[in-house]
């Protein structure tokens, strides 16, 4: 399949976009002016990976975490070396769910959502430990089952 994109996010060091595949979990580098970077970033199916649905950049810290199905994985950058697979509960998109999402708070640490139930999983900046939050909206706000889009605000 060609690659689909389906995560973006900016890494000030490598002054570059990296652009996450669906179909293979092929991580690419784009300038700012569009052109990729010597091929693939993190190439296909990496360290067990078989998609990257959501890319965050953690400047401050010199990661990467990346969001596929079955797991969350976080990269030292520039090395892209593996630090951590973070298992998750299955994310698997379908039909009638969508995609879950990734954000960032200001420590490091990471959230995301479920597309099946009302929880986010955070993951702790230092340990690498994840936890379940169950999410309670009012009654007239509460989605039938998870939700997707997450952003951090202070």
């Amino acid at each position: 399949p060609q690659f689909y994109p389906v995560a973006i996010d900016y890494w000030p060091e490598g002054k570059a976009f990296l652009v996450g595949g669906y179909h293979d979990g092929t991580i690419l580098a784009l300038g700012t002016g569009g052109a990729v970077h010597d091929g693939s970033f993190i190439g296909r199916h990496a360290d067990g990976r078989k998609r990257a649905l959501r890319l965050k950049v953690d400047a401050a810290r010199a990661r990467l975490w990346v969001l596929d199905t079955e797991a969350l994985y976080v990269y030292a950058l520039p090395q892209r070396s593996l630090l951590a697979r973070i298992a998750l509960p299955p994310l698997t998109p379908t039909a009638a769910a969508c995609l879950p999402d990734l954000t960032l708070d200001p420590a490091g640490a990471a959230y995301v959502s479920d597309n099946r139930r009302p929880v986010l999983y955070r993951v702790d900046e230092a340990s690498l430990q994840m936890r379940v939050l169950t999410v309670r909206f009012p009654d007239a706000a509460a989605p039938p089952g998870g939700f997707s889009a997450l952003l951090y605000l202070e």
